[in-house]
């Protein structure tokens, strides 16, 4: 009985472990195509230079009238979520996605 209950508290923790890695896959997914959509969006309003950036394009978007100052905000914050995801992942406190989760503040990005 007590190695089952261990057995199925680890089962617990993988769950809980793969599913936190897929809400990461699947935010740092909904940014990248953010910012993809945004450059094409870039593109198509003949803006002569196309940032390498996903914040840098953005900021072009707000400077060209494109995006609204909150969109804007969102949008670096975004970005800066998603570099700390993918560059600085050894260090990411999970917490912080468990809160943007819970608090649904991922909506916008969607």
């Amino acid at each position: 009985m007590l190695l089952t209950a261990f057995y199925l508290g680890h089962l617990c923790y993988i769950a809980s472990h793969i599913e936190l890695r897929a809400v990461k896959n699947s935010i740092q997914v909904l940014i990248e195509n953010a910012i993809g959509k945004a450059k094409r969006t870039l593109k198509h309003d003949n803006c002569p230079i196309v940032p390498q950036k996903g914040s840098d394009t953005f900021e072009f978007m707000y400077d060209m009238g494109l995006i609204e100052d909150e969109t804007y905000s969102t949008m670096k914050s975004a970005i800066g979520l998603r570099n700390a995801m993918v560059h600085d992942y050894m260090n990411f406190n999970d917490d912080i996605l468990k809160n943007i989760v819970h608090s649904s503040s991922y909506i916008e990005i969607i």
